[in-house]
């Protein structure tokens, strides 16, 4: 996710509050993940993720940033949100809806990465933080966001969440998402730069197509299963995508420990959470969106899936 400038700015932060074992990943040039992974193992109730979103200046930090304070309006930003995966290689998927007059943003893992519940909220924190910044200095008509559920506890420092967002806050919610009222979806960027815009588009294009090995053909095949579902969701798709027959795909994702099936079942359990608590469409239209021919085999995924009825999720909460 991190390139030089984040990686400098989290490493400012744990310098500030150093832990032994943080800095030993410090001294040794540890990737930022090892370094966020070692905050929390010393201590479980750190704040970085809010401290980190708030150091995040997007015209300070790294292309995809200056891309969407460069944007048009609200409406050509929040298209490129997704992206944001794609783009950085980010263990999260952020899923983007626009429904009477709310923009949500919720953050899922379809990724596999296997992530502490103290790692996400790290994740969930800093992008909240991040987006509701921009929206408030980068905007001709600021946004500030109208509520916030979250999949995890209320951590020590809740407090610190208010004096932050100024929202209503809810906790252990099926999934993260934070939500903007919008009343006009073309409210214009103070930064817009067409010019620019496209300089940072063509970059982010440059770095999304290049190749890191093996480890990018499940990131790629999930990200795909995210963005288009649910078409994507046969293996012979991504196979032709990549231009290998599919058990050349299948020989590739087990040199990953893992499988089209693994795959497919991890993307499907957080769109489930996407329709049926982000966007609210109802057992009949999520079945439809994730690929089930009956409403009686999303039923069954789903308690499969989630180890229970569907009848007993608490989905109304946040």
């Amino acid at each position: 996710m991190f390139n030089d400038i984040y990686s400098s700015i989290l490493r400012e932060l744990v310098n500030i509050n150093p832990h032994s074992a943080v800095s030993e990943y410090c001294a040794a040039r540890g990737s930022s993940g090892k370094v966020i992974e070692a905050v929390y193992d010393v201590n479980p109730t750190s704040n970085l993720g809010l401290k980190f979103g708030l150091k995040l200046t997007a015209t300070k930090l790294c292309d995809l940033s200056r891309l969407m304070v460069t944007a048009k309006d609200v409406t050509a930003c929040i298209k490129l949100i997704p992206n944001l995966a794609q783009w950085q290689k980010t263990p999260f998927y952020p899923f983007v809806t626009h429904q009477e007059g709310i923009i949500s943003i919720g953050v899922t893992f379809p990724y596999g990465k296997k992530l502490s519940q103290y790692q996400r909220r790290f994740y969930v924190e800093s992008l909240f933080v991040y987006i509701k910044n921009i929206c408030q200095d980068f905007l001709e008509q600021p946004y500030a966001p109208s509520s916030i559920s979250l999949d995890y506890d209320a951590p020590p420092y809740a407090q610190e969440y208010h004096q932050v967002f100024d929202c209503n806050m809810s906790f252990n919610c099926p999934l993260s998402v934070i939500r903007f009222k919008v009343d006009n979806p073309h409210n214009p960027f103070i930064t817009s730069n067409a010019f620019l815009h496209n300089i940072y588009l063509k970059r982010a294009m440059e770095y999304a197509q290049k190749n890191n090995g093996v480890e990018h053909t499940t990131f790629h095949i999930s990200n795909t299963l995210m963005q288009k579902h649910p078409k994507a969701f046969n293996s012979q798709s991504h196979a032709d995508q990549l231009e290998i027959s599919v058990r050349a795909l299948q020989k590739r994702l087990h040199k990953t420990g893992s499988s089209y099936s693994d795959l497919l079942t991890l993307a499907r359990m957080e769109l489930t959470k996407i329709y049926l608590y982000q966007y609210k469409g109802g057992v009949e239209h999520s079945a439809q969106q994730l690929g089930f021919k009956t409403v009686t085999g999303f039923k069954q995924f789903f308690k499969s899936a989630f180890g229970m009825p569907l009848k007993e999720a608490k989905l109304n909460h946040g």
